[in-house]
C-alpha cells in the first residue's frame, strides 16, 4: 500500500497552485525550485534532482520536465549548466513550499481522524494517520486513469482488499460528500492527481490548447448514463463531461447505429422486465440496476426507446450517420471482431458488430490522419470499458498504427478536458469518483449470480410467489446486504439465504410503512379537502351576498326611476285633462298628452283592480328586477 501522507499533501498544493492563475509548468516549479536548495550537494545531475523531489515532495517529475524547469531557475541565475551537470548558485526560492504543504497536511490528518472516526463506527481500526491516507491515496491511484493515450491501458494493480476498498468507498459517499470541508479538501486532492498525471504528456505546455473540431462518438454505455438511465452519479458526471467537452472544442457526436444498439438493449429490458423469470435472468449492470430500483415498467422501456434520439440531442449531442466502410482506413476488422468476442466465442454477436462498426467508422472518418495529440486527431470513439478499450488498442498497433488510438476512454478525455478549463467543470471530478465508489460498493458479478440462483430454487419450491421474487430483486436493499456478506466473508447458500429473508423483512417492513404512510396521507387529504370545500363554502356565501348587495342597490335605483315615470304620469295626465289645456297643446305635442293620457289610465284601473299604489308598484319591481340581476351575476354551478 503506498502511506506517504505527503503525497496527497503535494496533489492538494498542485490544485492550490492551479487556483492562483500558474500555467501547468509553473505549477512544479516551486518543487524543482526546493529540491535544488535542499539538496545536499552543490553539483548534480537532473536524474538526482528528480529523486529527490520524488523522497521529498512524493512528485516524480519526469527528466524532460525537470531539465524545462531547471532552465527556467538557470535564467534566474539559481544555478549553471557545464559539462550536463547543473551547478547551483545560492538563491532564496519564491515559495516556501515546504511551509505551505506543511499547511495542507494538518488538514489532511484532521481528514484522516474523521475516517479514522468512520472505520470505528463500520467496526474497522485504522492504525495511523499515515495509514488512513495512505487507504485513500491508494483507492484513488486504483481508479486513476492514465492521461498516455498513445499507449495501451494497463490492468490497475490491486493494492486493497475488497473490504478496504469498500470502507473508502463508504467514507467518501456518507461523510466527504456531505460534509464542506472534507469533500473541498477531497476535490482538491482528485484534480490534484489529474495534475501530477499531466506530468507524463509530451507536451505539458500544450495541454491548455483547445481541441481543433474533434469529433468525439459515444459509446451506449456512456449515452445510458447522460440521459439518466444508469444511476445519479453516473448521469452527473457523464453530463459534466459532455459540457467540458463542448467547452474545450470537442463535439459530442454518437453515429445511428449505437442509438440502434441503445434501442436493442432496451427492447431486451422491455423483455425481460415483463415476467419474473426474465428479471432473474438480466445480468446486473448500471442500466439494469437503474430500472430495477426505479421500478420501470416495459411500457417505460417502450417510452424511453420511442424518445431515444430526442433525449440525446436534448443532452447536447449530435447524431451522426455511420459512414461507408472504406476498406483502405479500416485495418483488419475480422482479427478485431475475433478480439472482442466473450467467451461464446460469437463474433456476430449485436455487441461485438456495434463495437467494430464504430472503430471502422472513426477510422474512415480520419482517412488515414495520424496524430500524436489528441486534439489534432479528428475523431475518437469514446468508451467507458476498460476491457474494450485495452483491446482495441492492442489490435490496433498490432496492426502496425502509431499516434492517437481510434478508441479512448472517456474519464481520460474528460480528464485531458478538465486541464484546458478547471474552472468548466468544478464537480467532474468528485463526480466521477462518486460513480466509480457506488460500483465499488456493489457486489460482485458471481456473488450476485448465487444470489439469483438462490432465488431460482426458492421460486420453483413455491418459497417464493412471482411478486414477492420480483420485488427482491427490485429492493434497493439487496446490493448492499450481499456486499456485506463479502465483506465478511465469501458467502454461500446458507448466507446467502440468509440474505433474501433480510431483503423479505426489509420491503414488508417498508411495505408496512408505505402502507401506514398511505393511510396518514389519505386521512391528511381528506382533512385538507374538508378544510377546501368549507372555505369555498365560505367564498361562496360571502360572493352570493356581495353579488345580493349590488343587485339590490341596482334595482332600487332602477325602481326609483319608474316611480318616478309613475308620478309624472299622472300630473301631466291631470294637467292635460284641465279646461283648454288640450285645445291648446301644439299638435306635435297631443301625442305625448294622449300617451299621458292613456298610461295614466291603465295605472288608475290596475291600482283600482290590484288594490295597489305606486308605492307597491315600485317595491314589486324592485324585487323582480333584483332577483333578476342576480340571477345574471352569479358564476354557473360547477
Amino acid at each position: 500500500m503506498q502511506s506517504p501522507p505527503k503525497g496527497l499533501a503535494t496533489l492538494a498544493l498542485l490544485k492550490t497552485r492551479l487556483d492562483e492563475g500558474k500555467d501547468h509548468l509553473g505549477l512544479f516549479e516551486p518543487f524543482i525550485e526546493d529540491g535544488v536548495a535542499h539538496l545536499p550537494v552543490d553539483h548534480f545531475a537532473s536524474a538526482d534532482l528528480q529523486r529527490f523531489v520524488d523522497d521529498r515532495h512524493g512528485l516524480l517529475v519526469p527528466i524532460e520536465t525537470t531539465n524545462t524547469l531547471l532552465g527556467r531557475l538557470a535564467r534566474r541565475g539559481g544555478v549553471r549548466k557545464e559539462g550536463g551537470r547543473y551547478f547551483r548558485i545560492p538563491f532564496e526560492p519564491n515559495v516556501d513550499i515546504v511551509r505551505q504543504r506543511d499547511a495542507i497536511q494538518d488538514d489532511l490528518n484532521r481528514f484522516a481522524e474523521e475516517f479514522r472516526q468512520f472505520a470505528v463506527r463500520s467496526s474497522t481500526r485504522i492504525a495511523s494517520n499515515d495509514d488512513a491516507l495512505g487507504l485513500l491515496l491508494t483507492f484513488l491511484n486504483e481508479n486513476n486513469v492514465s492521461l498516455l493515450l498513445q499507449e495501451n491501458p494497463e490492468t490497475q494493480p490491486v493494492g486493497l482488499s475488497r473490504a478496504q476498498t469498500r470502507l473508502v468507498a463508504r467514507f467518501i459517499t456518507q461523510e466527504c460528500v456531505n460534509r464542506e470541508n472534507l469533500r473541498s479538501l477531497l476535490e482538491q486532492v482528485l484534480e490534484g492527481l489529474v495534475l501530477k498525471s499531466a506530468l507524463l504528456l509530451q507536451d505539458l505546455a500544450a495541454a491548455t490548447q483547445r481541441f481543433e473540431d474533434l469529433l468525439v462518438f459515444l459509446d451506449s454505455r456512456v449515452l445510458f448514463s447522460v440521459i439518466g438511465l444508469a444511476g445519479i452519479p453516473e448521469t452527473l458526471a457523464a453530463r459534466e463531461t459532455i459540457s467540458v467537452l463542448r467547452d474545450t472544442g470537442a463535439i459530442p457526436v454518437v453515429f445511428d447505429v449505437t442509438l440502434a444498439e441503445m434501442r436493442r438493449v432496451l427492447g431486451m429490458l422491455e423483455d425481460h422486465l415483463a415476467t419474473a423469470e426474465g428479471r432473474l435472468t438480466l445480468r446486473p449492470t448500471p442500466v439494469v440496476r437503474h430500472v430495477l430500483s426505479s421500478g420501470q415498467k416495459p411500457s417505460d422501456l417502450r417510452i424511453a426507446a420511442a424518445s431515444l434520439e430526442r433525449r440525446v440531442v436534448d443532452a447536447g449531442v449530435t447524431v451522426r450517420e455511420t459512414p461507408k466502410r472504406d476498406r483502405r482506413y479500416t485495418l483488419k476488422e475480422d482479427t478485431l471482431a475475433e478480439e472482442l468476442v466473450d467467451a461464446s466465442g460469437d463474433v456476430l454477436q449485436a455487441r461485438v458488430r456495434h463495437d467494430v462498426d464504430c472503430v471502422a467508422a472513426v477510422l474512415t472518418i480520419r482517412r488515414g490522419h495520424r496524430s500524436r495529440r489528441v486534439e489534432t486527431a479528428r475523431a475518437v470513439f469514446a468508451s467507458s470499458s476498460a476491457l474494450v478499450i485495452r483491446k482495441v488498442v492492442g489490435w490496433y498497433r498490432t496492426q502496425g498504427e502509431g499516434g492517437i488510438p481510434p478508441i479512448l476512454n472517456i474519464r481520460a478525455l474528460a480528464s485531458i478536458a478538465w486541464l484546458k478549463r478547471p474552472a468548466g467543470a468544478k464537480s467532474l471530478k468528485v463526480h466521477e469518483l462518486l460513480a466509480l465508489c457506488t460500483a465499488a460498493l456493489r457486489p460482485s458479478r458471481e456473488t450476485w449470480q448465487k444470489f439469483v440462483d438462490n432465488l431460482k430454487s426458492l421460486r420453483a419450491e413455491g418459497s417464493l410467489s412471482d411478486e414477492e421474487t420480483v420485488a427482491i430483486v427490485a429492493s434497493e436493499l439487496a446490493e448492499p446486504i450481499l456486499a456485506e456478506l463479502e465483506d465478511e466473508r465469501e458467502p454461500d447458500a446458507a448466507t446467502i439465504h440468509e440474505a433474501i429473508e433480510r431483503v423479505k423483512a426489509s420491503y414488508r417492513e417498508e411495505g408496512y410503512r408505505t402502507a401506514q404512510d398511505a393511510i396518514r396521507e389519505a386521512e391528511t387529504e381528506a382533512h385538507m379537502a374538508q378544510e377546501t370545500a368549507q372555505a369555498a363554502m365560505s367564498s361562496q356565501t360571502a360572493t352570493m351576498n356581495r353579488l345580493a348587495t349590488i343587485s339590490n342597490s341596482i334595482a332600487r335605483v332602477a325602481s326609483w326611476c319608474l316611480g318616478l315615470v309613475a308620478v309624472l304620469l299622472v300630473i301631466g295626465s291631470v294637467v292635460v285633462a284641465l279646461p283648454g289645456v288640450f285645445e291648446n297643446t301644439p299638435v306635435w305635442l297631443k301625442p305625448v298628452a294622449w300617451i299621458c293620457i292613456v298610461l295614466a289610465a291603465i295605472l288608475t284601473i290596475w291600482s283600482f283592480w290590484s288594490g295597489g299604489t305606486i308605492v307597491d308598484l315600485r317595491s314589486r319591481f324592485q324585487r323582480r328586477l333584483a332577483a333578476s340581476i342576480l340571477s345574471f351575476l352569479q358564476p354557473p354551478r360547477a
